[in-house]
């Protein structure tokens, strides 16, 4: 069945470390965002990532790619970008610099301002 064109972006800007013990947080503000929308996960403030984390944001690549959208993960830096390098996830999912080059990943212009959650 084919799926109809995503026309909605929505940012989520998880902050400070994400691990076992804050996961729950994102995986409420990942699941805010329906599946038919892509989501851009701005990792700009985050300070740490653990395996759980990495976990919960293939699933949501995946439910949203099952879906017809996609997640971009943006703006890692410091030992975020070095755990997504090491665990190679920054090949398998969709990583940008920044929001407004996710939003040129996801295939619109970047005046199109995505609704953050």
């Amino acid at each position: 069945m084919p799926h109809s064109p995503v026309t909605e972006i929505r940012v989520v800007h998880p902050r400070g470390e994400l691990d076992i013990a804050t996961v729950d947080q994102l995986d409420r503000s990942l699941s805010d965002v329906p599946v038919s929308s892509h989501v851009i996960v701005d990792l700009s403030e985050v300070t740490f990532v653990d395996s759980v984390t990495l976990s919960r944001l293939v699933r949501a690549a995946r439910l949203h790619e099952s879906a017809g959208s996609a997640v971009v993960l943006a703006g890692a830096a410091g030992i975020v970008q070095r755990v997504l390098s090491i665990t190679q996830l920054d090949a398998v999912l969709r990583c940008a610099t920044t929001v407004d080059e996710a939003v040129t990943v996801l295939g619109h212009h970047p005046d199109d301002a995505p609704a953050s959650s």
